[in-house]
């Protein structure tokens, strides 16, 4: 009997040795072969993140620009439209955010006495969007009069400029009428702009 049990315990350590002993290989193979497949994997991950924002550039900016037809209409004021980092002055850095102030002045700058109306994020990290008016002004500062609210210019555009030509968007607002995102109308893999010509950055 006692002869048994001793038996029965060196067994059940030697097994129990043997498990851990399993158990830390499967462990370290497990992490190895993930550490492969992130390694792997990566490059896809960031493709498939840079291509999805790439397509979402013209829902993130949208609600901004129809916000500020609406409420240049709705309050018979000139509003402005600016980039902005820090949700309360207006810096030109369309990639953290839009803020849309009455610009009472109409000097498309967001002055000391002059309301803030609403701040959009548009969070985008994997390429760079810049204003470019149509005209004489280089002003980065969309202003939207109380006529119809419509954009004090002939028109204009939201350039996204990414690190491949594929994946370059382009938002394109006319004096009149609404906000429209580029297409690919030839089927080359590139938008174009609003003349026809590939978007180039």
């Amino acid at each position: 009997m006692i002869a048994n049990n001793i038996y029965l315990r060196t067994f059940k350590m030697h097994f129990s040795k043997k498990m851990t002993a399993f158990t830390l290989v499967e462990l370290v193979t497990v992490i190895a072969v993930i550490s492969i497949l992130v390694v792997i994997s990566a490059p896809f991950f960031n493709s498939l993140l840079r291509s999805s924002e790439s397509n979402q550039v013209f829902n993130r900016f949208y609600p901004a620009l129809s916000d500020a037809r609406t409420q240049a209409a709705t309050l018979h004021y000139a509003v402005g439209l600016c980039g902005s980092s820090d949700q309360a002055s207006c810096d030109d850095d369309w990639n953290k955010g839009a803020l849309l102030f009455i610009d009472q002045n109409q000097n498309r700058a967001l002055d000391n006495n002059e309301t803030i109306l609403n701040y959009y994020p548009t969070n985008i990290k994997y390429g760079q969007v810049s204003w470019r008016g149509a005209g004489t002004s280089h002003s980065q500062v969309l202003l939207y009069t109380a006529e119809r609210g419509r954009l004090d210019m002939s028109n204009g555009s939201f350039q996204y400029c990414a690190q491949e030509n594929y994946w370059h968007r382009m938002i394109i607002l006319p004096k009149i009428g609404n906000a429209r995102s580029s297409k690919d109308s030839n089927g080359d893999g590139i938008h174009e702009t609003a003349s026809g010509t590939n978007i180039s950055c």
